[in-house]
């Protein structure tokens, strides 16, 4: 009896009528059942309904809507014998639960094959719906639409692998530019005795095209300094931004935050787009590290000056060329001081390497209060006609620069002295030389003593990197 029943076969028999009469077989083999067939042979049952002599003579044909096993559409089997026809529909199955070792098949699809109906179940990965497998819409590398692919930063965006870093990141060695939503290689961000060095960073430059260098390439200052606030605490007001590659506008400087009254300017705050959290007040550019005291005196002043509603001062914001004050200003248009020679009469002094701030300009930056040059004049100047002598034109006093602009707040009692400057030294791909990398570093020390004796030793700079 064991024998016998060890090899009794289960046979079930579906009705046409349900499933469209497929046969399915299993097998009890010890204590599971297995599959024997899951194709079954429709049409098969179908003619057997009719007699040799019935089928005689008569034309019998199949077709199938979706040619053939198309899982991913659900198609219509026609089947005919003579004038007698029996549609198939490729459909969704429910599997059972009191079944749980079934195949969980979720189609039944309908094909023809030697003209004859034929049926196989499918488990289809993503479930069934209306007779057909759910297709998941899929970019060209088999990315699943609205999803991220393994090549990052590509994002599956409706068929099309599109840059998405924002979304999915990118591979190690690489950080996401965000104004392009791309990749690029991660930064190299190093110090060498206080000085930053940026390297590997494209998005930091761009093209310029009023530029007449070859390449026009312009450097933002605002990249740069974002991707140093991504190593570096918000410590510093101010930032000096060198490079060791020929660029546009390579001497430049830019006002980022102000909150000082009566110097011509509004108050204002940019330094989030530097990514500042509110302390970085202005960069400046100084190229391929110039080692030049007025230049360097003369954009780092642009940070106070000279913007005040005055005469003394030009549309470029420098005190005019014409303008004479006590000494030789950095933040002169042409440079220019003048030597009395009598009778109210005075020659041109051009001034060489001794420049510094004038007790107008030290005003202007905090240094000096108004009570401290209530004795000085500053006194515009023209010239003979034969420009061999030049005499006073007009004259004014810190009452008539406050009496336009209001009195500069915060006055030398609290205002800043002691400045924390970042110097930032970009690179192109292959890196700074160890000559180019002490030159700049001796010229940032050469900044830092001009600025004391410009301002006689009333401020100083800092270029600590914390």
């Amino acid at each position: 009896m064991n024998r016998v029943f060890s090899k009794i076969w289960i046979i079930v028999i579906v009705s046409a009528a349900i499933i469209g009469g497929g046969i399915l077989a299993w097998q009890y083999s010890g204590s599971s059942y297995k599959e024997v067939s899951e194709i079954s042979s429709i049409s098969n049952s179908v003619s057997g309904l009719f007699n040799d002599s019935f089928q005689k003579n008569r034309v019998v044909l199949c077709v199938d809507t979706d040619n053939g096993l198309n899982y991913d559409v659900a198609g219509t089997v026609t089947y005919k014998i003579g004038k007698y026809t029996r549609t198939y529909y490729d459909k969704c199955l429910t599997f059972s639960r009191w079944w749980p070792w079934w195949p969980k098949y979720n189609l039944l699809e309908y094909y023809c094959k030697d003209n004859k109906v034929q049926s196989k179940k499918y488990i289809c990965p993503e479930g069934c719906q209306d007779g057909a497998c759910i297709v998941m819409q899929k970019c060209e590398d088999g990315t699943l639409y609205g999803q991220c692919s393994s090549n990052k930063p590509k994002h599956c965006d409706q068929g099309v692998l599109k840059d998405n870093c924002k979304l999915c990141g990118c591979p190690t060695g690489y950080e996401c530019q965000e104004e392009k939503n791309t990749c690029q290689k991660e930064a190299i961000i190093e110090i060498q005795d206080n000085l930053v060095i940026l390297k590997n960073k494209d998005d930091v430059t761009y093209t310029y095209e009023a530029c007449e260098l070859p390449g026009k390439i312009a450097v933002s200052d605002a990249k740069v300094m974002q991707h140093f606030y991504t190593k570096f605490d918000d410590n510093y007001d101010y930032a000096i931004i060198f490079t060791n590659f020929e660029v546009c506008q390579a001497i430049h400087q830019i006002n980022i935050k102000n909150e000082i009254k009566g110097i011509g300017l509004s108050e204002f705050d940019n330094s989030q787009y530097y990514g500042s959290e509110g302390r970085l007040k202005g960069v400046v550019r100084m190229g391929q590290g110039i080692n030049d005291n007025y230049l360097f005196l003369h954009e780092f002043g642009h940070n106070w000056g000279v913007f005040i509603n005055s005469e003394l001062r030009n549309e470029f914001n420098h005190w005019k060329d014409n303008a004479f004050l006590d000494r030789c200003d950095a933040m002169s248009a042409t440079g220019s001081y003048y030597d009395e020679i009598g009778n109210g009469t005075y020659s041109l002094h051009q001034c060489h390497n001794e420049w510094e701030y004038s007790r107008l300009t030290q005003y202007l930056m905090g240094l000096l209060s108004k009570e401290d040059l209530l004795n000085d004049t500053f006194h515009l100047m023209e010239w003979d006609n034969d420009l061999s002598a030049s005499k006073i034109k007009e004259t004014f006093t810190i009452n008539d620069i406050i009496s336009l602009n209001g009195e500069r707040i915060p006055t030398p009692t609290t205002s800043q002295k002691v400045f924390n400057v970042a110097s930032i030294l970009v690179t192109d791909e292959n890196g700074a030389s160890p000559e180019t990398i002490a030159s700049i570093q001796q010229t940032m020390q050469n900044y830092a003593k001009w600025f004391s004796e410009a301002t006689d030793n009333r401020a100083s700079i800092n270029f600590s990197i914390r």
